[in-house]
């Protein structure tokens, strides 16, 4: 298991199979559905959709290596939230080891001017593809 759990597990290996052409559909949300079955048989522990949503913002913005940008999701909250995430991890790549994924939460949220909102897996997602390199620079 990922240290990021089980959705950075996911999105760790809907991208190495985009990067390896293998076993890969041409749409990452496809992807993440059959990976997401296999890493975890049970379908109520992979149906929150936050995660599958920051996941497929970082795509939509072009962010993620292998995955062309496209009209992937229509969330435009965790587009916000993982396009913040990436540009304080460039801007300061040490919050990257700040200690945990609601660390990161919390900062993003105060960059973007939002009092409160429950952290929902998203930064695990980010944190996962940016450990692993995954994101684009």
């Amino acid at each position: 298991m990922s240290r990021y759990g089980q959705y950075g597990e996911i999105a760790s290996n809907v991208v190495r199979n985009f990067l390896s052409s293998r076993n890969s559909t041409s749409n990452p949300a496809e992807e993440w559905n059959l990976v997401a079955k296999v890493i975890n048989h049970s379908p109520f522990k992979t149906e929150n959709d936050c995660p599958k949503r920051a996941f497929l913002g970082l795509c939509a913005i072009g962010l993620v290596k292998g995955i062309c940008p496209g009209p992937y999701t229509e969330s435009v909250n965790n587009k916000t939230y993982v396009n913040e995430a990436v540009r304080l991890l460039k801007t300061n790549p040490a919050l990257a080891n700040i200690g945990t994924t609601s660390k990161l939460w919390t900062r993003v949220l105060d960059s973007l001017g939002i009092a409160y909102k429950k952290h929902n897996q998203q930064m695990n997602v980010v944190l996962e593809l940016w450990e692993r390199k995954y994101i684009i620079l």
